[in-house]
């Protein structure tokens, strides 16, 4: 959203190169920009936190996330992305059986092919989070800058707001509230995203500690 993008444009300003305070302690290896190693940290750390995040919220929701679970995968039980992800899954497994002799190979490749198979479930179970979580109708007095509207607005054929942006605008929320005075439009439909500050400080926190932290899976 808006204001994560804000707050990306500050953390690439403070590491622009490597803290000078830093290197007195810490030996990193500089072969790459440290602005490359936070955006690689931020990658990973982002998706295991946005994974432990989701599971959080389908179980706060246990409920509904079933029911929606339980649809979704019967509504992609013969899909093209599935037979995609059972293709690679078949391809990977054959191949490390009849080409790679290395056993520690063979062990990573399985582990490699196991965790396409658990991709396709996760995705599944992020999608079910979003319908029964994210998306929230919200009056137009409790809008704030950066919601995510979900529909495009119109005054008098004129487009207000796009659904393609990343959030609304101060000036934007103005010209609804005179909507709502005119009784054409009380409530809208936000979707809400996982609050991803803390994922940034994590990162950054291991930016500064330990470099890139990629390094510790290989």
């Amino acid at each position: 959203g808006g204001g994560d993008a804000k707050l990306l444009i500050g953390l690439g300003i403070i590491f622009a190169t490597y803290p000078l305070d830093s290197l007195k302690w810490f030996n990193y290896n500089k072969s790459l920009p440290i602005l490359f190693v936070y955006f690689i940290n931020i990658l990973i750390i982002g998706a295991l936190y946005a994974i432990c995040w989701s599971l959080y919220l389908a179980i706060k929701n246990k409920k509904k996330f079933i029911y929606d679970f339980k649809k979704n995968l019967k509504k992609h039980s013969a899909s093209n992305i599935k037979k995609c992800f059972i293709i690679l899954l078949l391809f990977l497994l054959i191949f490390s059986i009849i080409f790679i002799k290395d056993i520690g190979l063979k062990i990573l490749v399985g582990s490699f092919s196991l965790l396409i198979f658990v991709l396709y479930y996760l995705i599944l179970l992020i999608k079910s989070v979003e319908n029964i979580c994210m998306f929230k109708v919200k009056p137009i007095e409790k809008l704030t800058e950066g919601d995510w509207i979900t529909d495009d607005i119109y005054i008098e054929k004129k487009l207000v707001y796009s659904s393609k942006s990343p959030g609304i605008e101060k000036k934007q929320i103005e010209e609804l509230l005179r909507l709502k005075k005119e009784n054409k439009l009380s409530e809208v439909t936000v979707k809400e995203g996982i609050p991803f500050v803390p994922s940034f400080l994590l990162s950054s926190i291991i930016t500064v500690f330990f470099g890139n932290i990629f390094l510790f899976f290989i």
